[in-house]
């Protein structure tokens, strides 16, 4: 969890913070509403609110934007940290995994 502030070609990592929580709402939504196919989309409302929780109190959950100087986000992703019993270490799990169409 070390990317916070790595440039690469103007491109930056960041770690989200819950006042990024709007944002992190858009790019969770755009996901099914692109796919289409009979997903559900969830209510701006009620991710906005889980995203601040979760950023605010479970410190196992971490949201990284991708930003570069033409966009203000190109990409999210959200991750669990959680231990492997049989590995008897830590690993992290990723939730969502975003990239703006145009960055595909």
């Amino acid at each position: 969890l070390k990317l916070q502030g790595k440039k690469n070609d103007g491109d930056l990592i960041y770690k989200a913070k819950s006042s990024d929580a709007e944002d992190i709402s858009d790019c969770v939504i755009a996901l099914p509403k692109e796919l289409g196919m009979g997903l559900t989309i969830p209510e701006p409302d009620t991710v906005r609110e889980k995203c601040i929780n979760m950023l605010s109190q479970d410190k196992a959950f971490h949201a990284f934007f991708a930003k570069n100087k033409l966009e203000p986000i190109i990409g999210l992703l959200t991750l669990h940290e959680t231990d492997a019993l049989f590995a008897n270490s830590p690993f992290a799990e990723i939730m969502e995994f975003y990239v703006a169409p145009d960055y595909r």
